[in-house]
């Protein structure tokens, strides 16, 4: 009998273990799981990116050609074009997270600065630095001219 109540206590004391490694899991299966989310939504951006990429160096692509048959410019002149296009594309999409920052901060600061200064009621029509759609329908139903620097402006259902 004391070998069993032995071999019992071994059981109760293996099992409890395996509760506490089972409990480890669970919490390495969660990060594990927000990790890997966030592995996806970076897989999503740089899908995003490449693909921009792509249609920017094929519309490079596409005017050095359209230069070379329709326009009569040489090779050398197009294969340029196409290199300039490909290098400010690599630049922009190097400087965006850059320029997202700056904008935001001073955008950010700019907003509180002026938040204190002009009497906007609820931040006016601005979130974040930049300006938002505030309006839900019905402020204007149709083509409606204002006035512009140097002209005229037509805002509207249509326009």
């Amino acid at each position: 009998m004391a070998d069993y109540e032995a071999d019992l206590s071994r059981l109760e004391a293996q099992f409890a273990e395996l509760e506490g490694t089972m409990a480890g899991l669970e919490g390495v299966t969660s990060t594990f799981r927000s990790e890997l989310e966030g592995v996806q939504g970076s897989m999503k951006d740089a899908g995003r990116e490449a693909s921009g990429m792509s249609r920017s160096v094929s519309g490079s692509l596409r005017r050095a050609f359209d230069g070379v048959i329709f326009d009569g410019k040489r090779l050398s002149d197009a294969l340029a074009t196409i290199g300039k296009g490909i290098s400010g594309t690599v630049l922009n999409q190097a400087l965006a997270p850059v320029q997202g920052a700056v904008s935001s901060a001073v955008g950010g600061g700019l907003q509180s600065v002026l938040g204190g200064l002009l009497p906007f009621a609820q931040g006016a029509a601005f979130s974040g630095g930049r300006v938002a759609a505030f309006a839900r329908g019905g402020v204007v139903d149709g083509p409606t001219h204002f006035p512009m620097r140097g002209g005229v402006g037509l805002m509207g259902e249509a326009g």
